[in-house]
């Protein structure tokens, strides 16, 4: 899998979330340390776009902050389900 739908597979799995491919393409690049601006170069948006991809990812988690998207998305990936 690539590392976005192998993040999809392993949120809906264990979590029942489901999140659309740009959703964890974004969630991906924010663990990586990016910040809207990089990540809409990166994507070929804008960084209000990435803004907007943000608010909706910690609505499907139900997360509020980027520190609960790190604790949400961390165990998921380094864990025995990736």
């Amino acid at each position: 899998d690539a590392p976005p739908e192998r993040l999809r597979r392993v949120l809906a799995h264990s979590h029942g979330i489901r999140l659309s491919q740009r959703q964890a393409q974004v969630a991906l690049l924010i663990l990586q340390g990016h910040s809207s601006v990089s990540i809409g170069l990166r994507l070929g948006i804008s960084a209000q776009t990435v803004k907007v991809f943000r608010r909706q990812i910690h609505a499907r988690c139900g997360i509020s902050s980027q520190a609960e998207l790190f604790s949400l998305l961390l165990p998921l990936l380094i864990g025995k389900d990736a």
